[in-house]
């Protein structure tokens, strides 16, 4: 059996955070899907047979789904810019505190 493709990183956490394979517990392990180490964004799920082998075929078609994923043009604006001011606000913890303040004055508005 050949190994599994490799997984992309996660297209919504700055410096691409690591994906693994799990299944769906809630579903009785009939599903699994790929999903974010870190936020948790999930792949599209897929059947797993039950096959708990670390090379069963459903993982790589969970792989290969997690890596066909296109976040929609807005989301993915969204998380530039997010990503923008997270290099800023390392850099620049006035402009953090500042962005923020702006924030919770525009959602009192």
């Amino acid at each position: 059996m050949t190994n599994p493709p490799e997984l992309k990183p996660c297209p919504f956490c700055p410096e691409g955070k690591t994906v693994s394979t799990y299944f769906d517990h809630e579903q009785g392990d009939k599903w699994g899907y790929a999903s974010c180490d870190a936020c948790e964004a999930q792949g599209p799920k897929v059947r797993t047979n039950y096959d708990r082998d670390d090379n069963a075929p459903w993982r790589a078609e969970a792989i290969a789904a997690w890596n066909r994923r296109n976040p929609a043009p807005a989301v993915q604006a969204l998380v530039e810019a997010a990503r923008e001011v997270h290099r800023i606000s390392e850099r620049d913890h006035v402009a953090w505190r500042k962005l923020s303040a702006a924030l919770a004055a525009f959602d009192k508005t």
